[in-house]
């Protein structure tokens, strides 16, 4: 368990517009009856504790004058907590209202690195449809005009840029008709310039090399979290710190967990953006 006073609430992870009084009401009374609560969902950046998912049952819980709660928690940033959080009640919890699905998305929209994302992405992140997130953006984007605009777009584990035609420049181009045939070298010249595939493949390869940086620190997060786990288990033997000690070692634990996963992910990352550079500088050195 994990002391409320520890939890920080004030990142902007709470994606809700409001929260609902009944909701906290209704498990202040669950949490006096001892009732068994989901975990709320805590990021660790090692200094900070960020509650991403879980605000009615924070709030629930203070009303009830506890003083700890259950939580899950994951290493990350706070911006990894915001990302959760745009989510968090898609499927469970205190169903979302189209004015909480509209906040999470303008969240996304109103931030400079996020709102470069595809509508798609967005939405997935989001939980949402595809269709809000492109009413969203044309809502709050006082500048949108027919000016092509550039968006990352992921595909097969590779982001770049893509530029989005307005209407006006598609429907010139389909009264052009077909398109002429030009020479392969000028094909492969194009398509590498249009995706951008050296530029990629060079960003795909600093990105696997500062993961692996990453899995290293982690790794060591782990391998300290395992020895306390060890260290834990040996002081369980004098009874006077049991309960002390087994709630160190599930928090211990927990950790541990959260580090193999992200561990495991940032793996499947690397992968991926290996083979993302091999595919490129391949195709890059097409002959014509």
């Amino acid at each position: 368990m994990l002391d409320l006073d520890l939890i920080r609430i004030d990142g902007g992870t709470q994606s809700r517009v409001e929260l609902n009084q009944e909701t906290v009401a209704e498990y202040c009374e669950a949490y006096k009856a001892g009732a068994n609560m989901p975990p709320v969902i805590v990021f660790y950046d090692g200094t900070d504790r960020w509650l991403a998912d879980g605000f009615h049952r924070y709030f629930g819980a203070k009303a009830a004058g506890l003083t700890q709660i259950y939580e899950n928690i994951t290493p990350g940033t706070l911006r990894d907590a915001v990302l959760y959080s745009l989510r968090a009640n898609a499927t469970h919890g205190l169903k979302r209202s189209n004015a909480d699905k509209r906040k999470a998305v303008e969240t996304m929209l109103k931030d400079s690195e996020w709102t470069a994302w595809s509508d798609r992405r967005i939405a997935e992140v989001c939980g949402v449809g595809n269709q809000l997130v492109g009413d969203v953006r044309r809502a709050i984007c006082v500048n949108h005009t027919d000016t092509p605009a550039n968006r990352k777009v992921v595909r097969n584990g590779t982001s770049y840029e893509q530029k989005i035609a307005s209407p006006g420049a598609a429907k010139s181009a389909k009264l052009k008709g077909k398109p002429k045939k030009v020479p392969a070298a000028k094909w492969i010249a194009a398509e590498i310039k249009a995706v951008g595939s050296k530029k990629d493949a060079e960003s795909a390869d600093a990105r696997a090399e500062s993961l692996q940086q990453e899995v290293l620190v982690l790794r060591e997060m782990l391998a300290a979290a395992h020895a306390d786990i060890a260290s834990m288990a040996k002081v369980l033997d004098t009874d006077e710190q049991v309960a002390t000690a087994m709630a160190e070692a599930k928090s211990a634990r927990d950790l541990a967990r959260g580090l193999q996963q992200r561990i495991n992910s940032m793996m499947t990352e690397i992968a991926d953006l290996k083979r993302s550079v091999k595919y490129w500088e391949k195709k890059a050195g097409q002959p014509a």
